[in-house]
């Protein structure tokens, strides 16, 4: 019997499912104005709620040997080849400590998600999405979106209202705030930084 409950113990224990997500978001003079995002290809439209918008990442695998950043990296690159201009942040985003969050998925599912902010200044280049990319994304849905956009869609789903919370505190600052994070990341931009290395669009 005692064998049998630890069993049942093992069996309605909660798996949690971690993963990385990385979010591009542009700014001009310190202010966050556009955010890189797509459809969800299983996503659609329920009455009020809209189909979700999303960005690149997913699930860890063994091969990222519990390493968030490693995680971040593998998908980007499965998903999508990035020029210079956008790998170049993507690569120190994942040098940084990410913010983490846990969250229980339509599905039932239990994830503990690392999300990570790479600025780019860039907005004129899309990546081009590889055939893992294009099953994530809905065809012709990757775009630059206006932040209030993805940030209002993204705080249609309960599950993601801590992110959206998180997000809305690293994008949408005070004006103080604001002249004091573009100040950091100019000084954290021009120091050096060892990267892992990932295939990039050439332009």
């Amino acid at each position: 019997a005692a064998g049998s409950t630890a069993v049942m113990a093992a069996v309605n224990e909660v798996c949690v499912h971690k993963a990385s997500k990385v979010w591009l978001v542009a700014r001009v003079d310190g202010v966050a104005r556009q955010m890189l995002s797509f459809q969800r290809a299983d996503s659609t439209a329920d009455g009020d709620q809209p189909a979700q918008l999303d960005t690149f990442g997913g699930g860890m695998e063994w091969v990222d040997d519990g390493d968030s950043a490693i995680c971040g990296l593998r998908e980007i690159c499965e998903e999508a080849l990035m020029s210079a201009e956008l790998m170049i942040p993507v690569r120190q985003a994942l040098q940084t400590e990410p913010s983490r969050f846990k969250a229980r998925a339509p599905n039932g599912n239990e994830h503990e998600i690392a999300e990570y902010i790479a600025w780019v200044a860039d907005t004129t280049v899309l990546p081009t999405l590889t055939d893992e990319g294009r099953r994530e994304a809905l065809e012709s849905t990757l775009a630059w979106r206006d932040v209030h956009e993805v940030l209002d869609n993204l705080s249609c789903f309960d599950f993601l209202v801590p992110v959206v919370h998180w997000l809305r505190q690293r994008l949408l600052p005070s004006s103080s705030d604001q002249q004091l994070q573009h100040a950091a990341s100019a000084q954290h931009s021009a120091q050096h930084h060892t990267v892992a290395q990932c295939p990039v669009q050439h332009t």
